[in-house]
C-alpha cells in the first residue's frame, strides 16, 4: 500500500503506522520513507509509558486484560449514545457484522475522543484469530478506501497485537486487535478528533503500553 506525501494529511511517523507508539527522535522521517510500502512488525516492542496521563487502572475478567484508559476519558455507560453522536462511528457496521461485544466505554467531552473495550468474533466457521482477522479485515476494506487504512503486527508483553490505523476527514481511529489466551479476541478502539490528535498521542501510547493480559500475571 502506497500513501503520499500529498495523500496523507497527518505528520504521522512511519513507524507509528507500524506500533503505534514512537519516540520523539522517530519524528524526523522523511518523505521519500512514506512512499514505500510499511512492513510489517512482529518483534517485541517497550512502550513509553507517561503515567501522568492516564486514569485509574481498569480490570475486566470477562475478557482477561488489565488497561489504563486515557487522562479525563470518562467510563460511559448510558449516555453511550449521546456520546456517539459527536463521534464518527468506527463501532458500527464492521463490528457489529462480526458480533461485537462492548463491555467498557470512556469519552472525553472536551476533545470528543472515545475509547471502546470489548471482544469480537466472526459469524460461520472463522474460529480462529488468522481467520476472524481475515474477516474482519475484509470489512473495514468495505467501510474504507484503502488509503485510508494502515495495518501493523507487533508483539507487547506476550501479547501479538494486529492493529490499523484508520485516517478519516475529521478522525484518527487506532484499532487493536489481539487474542487474550482463552479464546477471546479483544478489541480496543481510540477515536480522536484530529484537530485534538498532537494533544493526545501521548495518552494513548501510554494508555495501549498500560494494556495487559491478566491470565499471565
Amino acid at each position: 500500500m502506497i500513501i503520499s506525501c500529498k495523500s496523507f494529511h497527518l505528520k504521522i511517523p512511519k513507524f507509528l503506522f507500524i506500533t503505534l507508539i514512537i519516540a520523539a527522535a522517530l519524528y524526523s522521517y522523511s518523505c521519500s520513507e512514506q512512499q514505500q510500502d510499511s512492513p510489517k512488525s512482529t518483534g517485541e516492542i517497550s512502550f513509553n509509558i507517561d503515567t501522568t496521563t492516564l486514569g485509574d487502572k481498569i480490570r475486566l475478567d470477562k475478557i482477561g486484560v488489565e488497561y489504563h484508559p486515557p487522562k479525563n476519558w470518562e467510563l460511559i455507560s448510558g449516555s453511550f449514545r449521546d456520546a456517539m453522536s459527536t463521534v464518527d462511528a468506527s463501532i458500527s457496521s464492521d463490528e457489529q457484522k462480526i458480533f461485537f461485544d462492548p463491555i467498557n466505554f470512556h469519552f472525553d467531552s472536551t476533545t470528543k475522543s472515545l475509547l471502546s473495550v470489548g471482544s469480537f468474533e466472526a459469524p460461520g466457521e472463522a474460529s480462529d484469530f488468522n481467520s476472524n482477522i481475515i474477516f474482519y479485515e475484509g470489512l473495514l476494506y468495505e467501510k474504507y478506501d484503502s488509503s485510508q487504512i494502515r495495518k501493523g503486527e507487533f508483539v507487547k508483553d506476550n501479547i501479538a497485537v494486529t492493529q490499523y490505523l484508520i485516517q478519516v476527514p475529521e478522525q484518527v481511529i487506532f484499532k487493536l486487535l489481539f487474542e487474550n489466551g482463552k479464546g477471546k479476541f479483544v478489541e480496543f478502539d481510540y477515536v480522536t478528533q484530529k484537530s485534538a490528535y498532537s494533544g493526545e498521542l501521548k495518552s494513548i501510547e501510554s494508555s495501549i503500553g498500560s494494556i495487559i493480559l491478566t491470565n499471565h500475571q
